[in-house]
């Protein structure tokens, strides 16, 4: 195991260790800002092995937690909420499809 990829192990381990830190947050607010940051070390993680879709679907989640832990109204509104599902479904549409065309070739 070389020291590149021990290096991408660490930066996933300090996104789990920050995720799991998030719940001991008081207010919610703050609990949405540290796990946006886990979020960011997972997106880093998933990319840098090579898992881009994971590290897609992990981008929009930390749009999330940004969106849920900011002070701009709009970003906590329903119709954000909509918004990212919709986006996170058009992921998982995608990753079905690519799964879906590696089988049949």
């Amino acid at each position: 195991m070389d020291s590149n990829h021990i290096f991408i192990q660490v930066i996933g381990f300090v996104g789990t260790v920050l995720f799991f830190v998030s719940f001991q947050c008081k207010n919610n607010k703050n609990l949405f800002r540290v796990q946006f940051l886990s979020y960011l070390f997972y997106t880093i993680h998933l990319i840098l092995l090579g898992a881009f879709t994971g590290g897609i679907s992990y981008i929009i989640n930390t749009f999330r937690s940004l969106c849920l832990g900011s002070r701009w109204e709009f970003a906590q509104r329903k119709e954000m909420c909509v918004f990212i599902c919709l986006l996170q479904r058009q992921i998982l549409q995608r990753q079905l499809a690519d799964i879906h065309t590696m089988h049949v070739r």
